[in-house]
C-alpha cells in the first residue's frame, strides 16, 4: 500500500514539475496551402521536392514552371505516345533514357507503387476518386486537378508554383497567358459574321465531336469563333446530315488528319470541304488544350478563320509563345 501511494505521489509531483500539462506532438507548420478542385485544403510545409504527377495537362505545366527536376513519377503515356516522348525526350534527358517511374495515368493509379517513391506531392485527376481516398488514407499529400475550362489552367498552375516553389514563375505565365488572349479578343470582338467551326475527335472519329460544356468550346471562342454543336454534352456523336445542316466554315482535327474528311463522299457538299478549309492540330502537343499552350492553339485557330496572320507570322507566334512558356528550352522543342 505505500510503495502504491509513493508512485502515485512521485507522479503527481512529476507532472506538477512539468507544469501541470501532458507533452503534445509537435503541430506541423504549414507555409503552404491551396484549394483544389474538390475544394479541399492542400497544405505543405515546404515546397514539394518529389512530385508524382499523373495528369498530362499538369505534367506539361511542370516544365513551363522550371520544377520538374523533382519529377519522380510520370504518366505512363509520355513512354508510350511518340509525340509526347518525342517532345520531353529533347528537354529531360531522364525521359530520353526512360528513368523516371511510370506509376500510372490519368485514367489509372499503382498505388503501391506511388507509395514507394515517397513523394512529397501527388497531382492527379479528380476522376481518381478511388486513388485520391488510397493515397490520402496512407497520408500522401494529394492534389486533384482537371483543366477542363481554361480558367482552370490557370488556377491549377499557380496552385502548382505555389505548391513546388515556383510561384512567382507560374504568375508570369499566366499573366502572358491572359494579356495574349486579350490581344486575340480585341481583334476578333467586332468581326461578324464570327466563322462556324466543327471540332473533330482523333483516330479519324470524324463523327464524334465536342459540346459547348468542353474545352474545346473554351478554345473555340477564345479565337472568336463559333462552335457549331450546341449540344453542353462534352462529346456528343452526330451523323452525317447533322453536320450537313451545321455546314461549318471550318473543321477542325485532332490526331486525325484532312485526307479523313475529304474522303467521306456524303460530305462534299460542306462549305468547309468545298472551300478546303480542313485543319489538323499537328503537331498536338503544341496545341494541348489542356494546358497553357490552348493560347497557340486559339492563335492558330483564329489565323484559320480570319487570316489575321500569314502562315510565317503564325509560325514567329508560335515561336514567341512556346518560349515565354518554357524559356530558353523551348527552342529544343521547336526543333
Amino acid at each position: 500500500m505505500f510503495i502504491r501511494l509513493f508512485c502515485i505521489c512521485a507522479g503527481w509531483l512529476l507532472w506538477s514539475a512539468c507544469g501541470g500539462s501532458v507533452v503534445q506532438p509537435l503541430q506541423k507548420h504549414y507555409t503552404i496551402s491551396v484549394r483544389d478542385l474538390r475544394g479541399k485544403t492542400v497544405q505543405l510545409e515546404t515546397p514539394a521536392r518529389r512530385v508524382v504527377c499523373l495528369f498530362n495537362g499538369s505534367f506539361d505545366a511542370l516544365y513551363m514552371l522550371g520544377a520538374e527536376t523533382g519529377i519522380v513519377g510520370i504518366p505512363a503515356n509520355i513512354y508510350t505516345d511518340p509525340e509526347y516522348y518525342e517532345a520531353y525526350a529533347k528537354i529531360d534527358e531522364r525521359i530520353r533514357r526512360k528513368q523516371i517511374a511510370a506509376p500510372g495515368s490519368w485514367q489509372a493509379s499503382n498505388i503501391e507503387t506511388i507509395a514507394a517513391l515517397h513523394p512529397d506531392l501527388v497531382i492527379i485527376s479528380a476522376g481518381q476518386a478511388d486513388a485520391i481516398d488510397m493515397l490520402e488514407s496512407i497520408g500522401i499529400t494529394v492534389y486533384a486537378v482537371a483543366s477542363e475550362t481554361y480558367e482552370q489552367i490557370y488556377k491549377e498552375t499557380l496552385d502548382i508554383g505555389n505548391l513546388t516553389g515556383t510561384g512567382a514563375r507560374a504568375a508570369q505565365i499566366v499573366n502572358y497567358s491572359k494579356a495574349e488572349f486579350a490581344k486575340i479578343q480585341q481583334y476578333t470582338n467586332n468581326i461578324r459574321p464570327k466563322k462556324k467551326v466543327y471540332y473533330a475527335w482523333s483516330g479519324g472519329r470524324i463523327l464524334s465531336t465536342s459540346g459547348t460544356g468542353s474545352m474545346i468550346n473554351s478554345f473555340i471562342e477564345l479565337a472568336g469563333a463559333v462552335n457549331v454543336c450546341r449540344s453542353p454534352v462534352d462529346q456528343p456523336n452526330v451523323n452525317a446530315e447533322t453536320l450537313l445542316h451545321w455546314n461549318p466554315d471550318l473543321i477542325v482535327l485532332w490526331g486525325s488528319k484532312p485526307v479523313d474528311v475529304y474522303a467521306m463522299t456524303e460530305l462534299t457538299s460542306l462549305k468547309a470541304v468545298r472551300n478546303r478549309m480542313v485543319k489538323s492540330m499537328e503537331p498536338a502537343f503544341f496545341y494541348n488544350t489542356h494546358t497553357l499552350k490552348i493560347l497557340y492553339a486559339s492563335v492558330a485557330l483564329s489565323h484559320w478563320c480570319y487570316g489575321a496572320y500569314n502562315d510565317r507570322e503564325l509560325e514567329a507566334d508560335k515561336r514567341d509563345i512556346i518560349l515565354h512558356l518554357y524559356g530558353e528550352r523551348g527552342l529544343k522543342l521547336l526543333l
